[in-house]
């Protein structure tokens, strides 16, 4: 068993043996993620073998079987569910660790630079770069579907609820020299107020009406 270490909570193996597992447990491992297809070589244990053998010991187990270059979106999804679920820390394997060190920067894509999780692989001694047209497209993908970044919040030195019938920022001309000092802080020799005005009719849309002759001032 080499094991190399991915994150806090994760670290990559080559494959396990039963007597691998008791190892693991006296570590501090919680749970394994068995990424081999049964039948691969004739020594490996099965994925029932080792899930028994790991429940005895306490850990967590999920078979997440992928052949070598046939990584699938549904094999990506099932990876993080893995993480989110099983208690950490938890050890992933397959025959020489790569399908599962793969995994996981598949998985890890959609809110990590793919130089980052490329740079953390390759320092545990996994080559992937051959994956990154698809973490860069994996991440794009994330952007588009969380929908346009959303602006900035505007700040406020004053919020005015039915400002016209207040006689202020209702798009005219103020009433009296005095009404004009309340857009500035201190009166009217101090720095312009950023007044917002709220029209109680559109409160329940969340629709807010800015005085545009304020933000001129």
């Amino acid at each position: 068993m080499q094991t190399r270490s991915l994150t806090e909570k994760l670290s990559v193996s080559s494959q396990f043996t039963l007597h691998d597992l008791t190892a693991a447990a006296h570590q501090g491992i919680r749970s394994i993620i068995n990424n081999r297809p049964d039948g691969e070589a004739s020594d490996q244990p099965t994925s029932a073998e080792i899930e028994a053998a790991g429940a005895a010991l306490g850990l967590g187990y999920r078979h997440i079987p992928v052949v070598p270059g046939q990584i699938h979106d549904k094999d990506i999804a099932n990876f993080s569910t893995a993480l989110a679920e099983l208690e950490a820390p938890i050890i992933a394997f397959c025959r020489t660790g790569t399908r599962s060190a793969s995994l996981w920067v598949l998985s890890a894509a959609a809110e990590v630079a793919s130089s980052d999780l490329l740079s953390t692989a390759r320092a545990a001694g996994y080559d992937l770069n051959t994956l990154k047209p698809r973490l860069d497209a994996r991440r794009q993908a994330a952007t588009h579907s969380s929908g346009r970044p959303r602006a900035a919040a505007q700040r406020h030195d004053v919020v005015v609820v039915g400002g016209g019938a207040a006689g202020l920022c209702d798009r005219r001309e103020p009433a009296s020299a005095a009404a004009g000092a309340r857009h500035r802080r201190g009166g009217a020799g101090g720095p312009a107020l950023l007044p917002a005005r709220l029209d109680p009719r559109r409160l329940w849309g969340h629709e807010r009406e800015f005085c545009s002759r304020c933000w001129s001032e």
